[in-house]
């Protein structure tokens, strides 16, 4: 697997996720907006490496870590903010397509 500090968006997908599960045991905006903004960091960090050169398409694999960081970073800053709604809501569906275009785009041909 080889070393963690290599690929950084492991131990931030895992703590994203961990602090939302918290968030959903424990309740509040904070940890949600927390585990977004952490989630988003990892897609960051997801889009500094290489795509598998076999991969079906790079680009759709690079347009849905975007649109998922950048959908997960707002989605932190407004529920941070405590304005959630119909636009928290939106951002929601855009982190779970960006999740999608990536699984499609790492697709082997």
């Amino acid at each position: 697997m080889g070393d963690l500090r290599d690929r950084p968006e492991i131990p931030l997908f895992g703590l994203g996720l961990g602090l939302f599960f918290l968030a959903v045991l424990a309740g509040g905006t904070l940890l949600y907006g927390l585990a977004d903004l952490v989630f988003a960091a990892g897609l960051v960090a997801l889009l500094n490496h290489p795509v598998a050169r076999d991969a079906r398409s790079p680009e759709l694999y690079r347009a849905g870590a975007t649109l998922g960081a950048v959908c997960a970073g707002l989605d932190g800053v407004l529920t941070l903010g405590d304005a959630t709604g119909s636009v928290t809501s939106l951002l929601t569906i855009g982190i779970l397509a960006g999740f999608v275009g990536i699984c499609l785009g790492a697709l082997r041909d």
